[in-house]
């Protein structure tokens, strides 16, 4: 989560390196989501739209984003994927998955 928080100058923010309080305030959930959604959205969204019916298993699409963003962290990955699915950009499908390689989907 650090490049992030660098890479959008909120390395000042609670919970930083940087800062004493390890404690993250309420206040700085909206803007790390938002970084998060921007980053990791951005990348997906541009692999999804050049894949055939513009969806991809989870883990192919987590290696393409991978290669394509620095310092890479799938969970910072999957949290972009749910909050984006939260606000129908995307769907996850094939829930059932007994592998969780669940499929992705871009909406619209």
């Amino acid at each position: 989560m650090e490049s992030i928080r660098k890479r959008f100058s909120l390395d000042w923010l609670p919970g930083s390196e940087d800062v004493e309080s390890k404690e993250q305030s309420p206040a700085t959930k909206p803007s790390l989501d938002e970084a998060r959604i921007f980053v990791y959205g951005s990348s997906m969204r541009n692999f999804l739209r050049n894949a055939p019916n513009r969806e991809k298993p989870l883990y192919d699409l987590a290696r393409e984003v991978r290669d394509d963003i620095d310092e890479f962290n799938f969970d910072e990955l999957w949290k972009a994927i749910t909050q984006l699915a939260d606000r129908k950009v995307i769907q996850i499908e094939n829930v059932n998955a007994p592998d969780q390689n669940y499929t992705i989907k871009l909406t619209g």
